[in-house]
């Protein structure tokens, strides 16, 4: 959990075009990756911790891990803005 907090400034900063990690703008879009995944790991939570109660923990945990592995092969198709 370490690596979210620490990680989106240095990549924020590049996405950017700044060298510093400081500025302004590179705290504005961390704060809001943060929150989006403090959020998104909430809502994850709430929403397999009901299927765990349905049909069980182990077959929850199936699931989650096959969503895991679809959105990080999704992951491949998403492209960076601006040049290489």
């Amino acid at each position: 959990m370490h690596l979210y907090v620490r990680l989106p400034r240095l990549f924020v900063a590049e996405l950017v075009g700044v060298t510093d990690t400081r500025n302004e703008v590179v705290g504005w879009y961390s704060s809001w990756i943060q929150a989006a995944f403090l959020v998104g790991g909430h809502w994850a939570a709430a929403f397999f911790g009901r299927i765990g109660d349905r049909i069980g923990r182990s077959r929850a945990l199936c699931l989650t891990i096959l969503t895991y592995a679809i959105f990080t092969g999704l992951a491949y198709f998403a492209e960076r803005g601006g040049s290489y």
